[in-house]
């Protein structure tokens, strides 16, 4: 859809990517109410598994870049310098800023609007440029705060000993990790651009780990003008051959985080403690090869889609207590804490991204795992922040 003004004002393309929710949709985007400093950008949000409620919320983010190029930018302002994804690790998110209504967590499906003061006193775009804009859609599920959530103390394996962590107000997580779909639209936005320390252990992806069997992306041609494309049939496997600086990037470019491990621990179980849940359903049935990717169910051992089993979930009636899938087995995921045994600290968690420690926490158990190795108080605490593994992989969380 085009909209031309030509009284000086601007010339508009809008662009809605492809959604990233299993069954979310992104449809019918347009642009009204030009103004020289706002414009409204409208949209249909529907989902029908389940509803879109207030349990089951999406979390909307936009993007955008000028021209023909293909330079993608936050809405903060007009310079792509001080985007997470360019170098501007050190400070604050600046997804969604001069953003105001139906973006950020968004509870309810049906017609939407955001407006965007895009001149004078916003993200400042001069006038009769060409503007391109994406509507990222990913779902999310909210968790309940708990001021006294204890930690651990079920005999999973490396779980923490004893402890209650405070997780003082409800937050947010992605119902799903993070796919190879997901992230090829990132590394294609980004272009594999570095931090400013642009190091093999800073990129966003290592061709070393585009494994034909585990993996599911590919690229063609080098870096930085490398075209990045998923395997047929892998776009919603978890990604993997990611680190813990690629997993922060990431969600910091979604205007996300990874979880700290108090969270993680609590979205997956709901219940702390020996009365939580053993697995991210339940304490029953175990974790078997018909609820969850584990001690090489596809052969050779290797992720799977994200959705393989809910139809089984459903079947026989079991649920992660906030709508969350896939914490149990699959790929383990990065935290936001640094590796510890023992009791319960919480000046663990809150991890710098400029000075990360040597091991970072994983969770939920991997493809590989078996046993209390898929316990939801199950910890990896031996993977360093450097590590690309075909076991690992990214979820996001929003406070």
């Amino acid at each position: 859809m085009k909209l031309r003004i030509f009284a000086g004002i601007a010339l508009l393309i809008l662009v809605v990517s492809a959604c990233w929710g299993r069954d979310v949709d992104v449809s019918d985007a347009a642009f009204s109410n030009l103004t020289g400093s706002t414009i409204d950008i409208n949209y249909t949000l529907s989902r029908t598994n389940p509803t879109v409620s207030s349990d089951q919320p999406v979390w909307i983010f936009i993007k955008y870049h000028l021209g023909e190029g293909n330079t993608w930018m936050d809405t903060d302002n007009y310079s792509q310098a001080d985007d997470w994804s360019m170098g501007g690790q050190t400070g604050a998110t600046t997804v969604n800023q001069h953003l105001t209504g139906d973006v950020g967590i968004v509870a309810s499906s049906g017609s939407k609007t955001i407006t965007w003061t895009w001149g004078a006193g916003g993200t400042n775009i001069p006038q009769s440029e060409m503007v391109r804009v994406r509507i990222y859609a990913v779902e999310m599920c909210q968790v309940t705060a708990d001021a006294a959530y204890a930690m651990g103390s079920d005999g999973g394996s490396n779980a923490i000993t004893s402890g209650t962590a405070n997780i003082a107000s409800d937050f947010y997580i992605q119902k799903y990790p993070v796919t190879n779909r997901m992230y090829v639209d990132f590394l294609n936005e980004v272009g594999n651009n570095h931090d400013n320390t642009a190091d093999a252990t800073h990129d966003y992806w290592n061709t070393t780990q585009n494994d034909a069997t585990r993996g599911g992306v590919s690229i063609t041609g080098s870096v930085p003008f490398a075209v990045w494309s998923v395997v047929s049939g892998r776009d919603d496997w978890p990604v993997i051959g990611v680190n813990w600086l690629n997993a922060y990037d990431m969600t910091r470019w979604m205007g996300l985080t990874p979880p700290t491990e108090e969270q993680w621990e609590k979205a997956c179980r709901s219940v702390g403690g020996a009365d939580g849940n053993l697995y991210s359903w339940g304490d029953t049935p175990a974790a078997s090869t018909t609820y969850c990717d584990m001690s090489g169910s596809f052969s050779p051992g290797r992720p799977c889609d994200v959705n393989t089993y809910e139809t089984a979930w459903g079947n026989d009636g079991l649920a992660n207590p906030f709508g969350c899938f896939e914490m149990t087995g699959n790929v383990w995921e990065w935290t936001d804490t640094e590796a510890y045994t023992g009791a319960y600290n919480a000046s663990m968690s809150g991890v710098t991204y400029a000075s990360p420690p040597a091991n970072t926490v994983n969770r939920g158990g991997s493809w590989g795992s078996s046993g209390t190795g898929l316990y939801g108080s199950a910890r990896a605490v031996a993977s360093a922040y450097s590590l690309r593994a075909t076991y690992i992989g990214i979820r996001g969380a929003k406070n």
